[in-house]
């Protein structure tokens, strides 16, 4: 199948009209870096010459309210609907910085997820304080889990495709979950603004089984989960899930000029996340990690209208054993979307399979070129449109112990290889009101046929 790229745009001092079709070559990857050449460049004049700025923006103040349903579409979760709530506090005169947030949503996807989720941000409560507090409940009915490792676990799409000899059942790479959340974080600074330390407690409960076959109205079949259980490796304490409480210590650099929509500044962070026994977690279970990340945020025009980004990542498990239902979370000091959780999908590697790449240590970097192509007032408020092509990547540099010999027919599930690198690439568009509330668009294209083929995300908040 071909692809073509269009790009249609005409320029004058206020205003811009922009269409832009963009989509790609399955197998040529000469093709695919032409596509980005040509994005790079319309990023470029487009940044350049459009003139309109936040010199004359509305100024806010108080609360601001943003709302609306929410329909989208997740190629790891499917169709998405529901309604969620943003709110803004300026206070008098702190615009576009706001004191606080509070976010509501409830939500549903098609493959069978659900996000209940309350947040709120406020520096208010408690002066010289940040506080973030988190309460979400979120349920999944085919949660990705494709083994350890990377590439040592064998991807094998034809598992999951009905019309292959090899069909196992379109449930093959799945297990069932829910889990509740409540996390209360507090971040200040010791006189340096842009220095901050961080400490919370983070609760956590899963329920974990095998896919619910009959409420899918599908075929029961086999799945990796049930493999991974037969042969002990996930073990029968773990296979259920179970309740955990995490300590997290931290600390952060951050000279970003803006939290939601920087053009420059770096943010730098290093959080200790302790799961000890004593707290009620699960005997054998106890567990430190350490996770390390560094973004920055370079403007490529004078007028801070075009931005190259770079983000890089390492997490470690220190000592401990992790269980399964927890390996694949990640660890940062701000939850910018409802769950993060590890490398491949909407938040980490764009393209991949979602947590295609789960270890007990682990490392994957973003490079992003991001434009601003027009502002204008809509229903009193600010708004932004933004453009960006991007190429992330990640990999497992300490692997999970897993003895797969027992495995019947284990080179069907497994190749006894180190990982290697995994990339995701391609581009997007990010629409902004008030530069806090952000609606954003990417499709990545997998590199490697083991990360299967490409996805499209639609959420809250850019990814960096």
């Amino acid at each position: 199948m071909k692809y073509n790229i269009f790009i249609i745009y005409s320029l004058n001092k206020s205003k811009s009209y922009i269409f832009v079709a963009k989509t790609w070559t399955h197998h040529n990857i000469y093709c695919k870096m032409k596509i980005f050449k040509l994005l790079f460049i319309f990023l470029i004049i487009s940044a350049s010459a459009f003139s309109q700025t936040e010199k004359n923006a509305i100024q806010k103040k108080g609360w601001n309210f943003g709302a609306l349903p929410t329909l989208s579409y997740n190629s790891d979760m499917g169709f998405q609907y529901g309604a969620l709530v943003n709110l803004f506090d300026y206070g008098a005169a702190s615009y576009p910085v706001y004191e606080q947030s509070l976010y509501l949503e409830i939500s549903r996807y098609t493959k069978g997820s659900g996000i209940n989720r309350f947040y709120w941000d406020t520096k208010k409560l408690i002066p010289g304080v940040r506080m973030m507090t988190d309460l979400s409940y979120i349920t999944d009915n085919a949660a990705p889990f494709y083994g350890f490792n990377g590439y040592e676990s064998v991807y094998n799409p034809n598992f999951i495709t009905d019309e292959t000899a090899d069909f196992r059942s379109r449930m093959f790479y799945a297990y069932q979950r829910s889990f509740l959340r409540a996390n209360i974080d507090f971040s200040w600074n010791p006189g340096n603004p842009h220095i901050k330390y961080f400490a919370g407690i983070n609760f956590l409960n899963f329920n974990v089984s095998r896919v619910n076959f009959e409420k899918l109205e599908l075929p029961d079949a086999s799945t990796l989960y049930d493999l991974y259980v037969a042969n002990n490796i996930i073990k029968e304490s773990e296979k259920n899930g179970g309740f955990s409480t995490h300590l997290r210590l931290g600390a952060a650099i951050d000279t970003r000029n803006h939290e939601k929509t920087p053009s420059r500044g770096i943010q730098t962070e290093l959080i200790f996340d302790i799961s000890p026994e004593f707290l009620g977690n699960r005997q054998g279970f106890g567990s430190g990690i350490v996770a390390f990340s560094h973004k920055q945020f370079i403007p490529l025009l004078e007028n801070e209208r075009l931005i190259g980004i770079y983000r890089l990542f390492v997490q470690q498990k220190m000592f401990g054993e992790t269980p399964f239902f927890l390996s694949q979370n990640l660890n940062y000091i701000w939850l910018n979307r409802s769950v993060n959780e590890g490398v491949g999908g909407a938040t980490t590697v764009r393209g991949i399979l979602k947590n295609r790449v789960v270890g007990d240590g682990l490392a994957f970097a973003n490079l992003e070129l991001r434009g601003i192509v027009s502002n204008f007032r809509f229903i009193k408020q600010n708004w932004a449109v933004y453009l960006n092509g991007f190429c992330d990547g990640g990999m497992v540099y300490d692997k999970r112990n897993i003895d797969f010999q027992q495995f019947t027919d284990s080179n069907l599930y497994f190749n006894n290889a180190n990982d290697g690198l995994h990339v995701g690439a391609g581009g997007g568009i990010g629409i902004v009101m008030n530069r806090n509330f952000v609606i954003s668009a990417d499709y990545g294209r997998a590199l490697n046929a083991q990360d299967d083929k490409g996805a499209f995300y639609m959420g809250i908040n850019f990814i960096l």
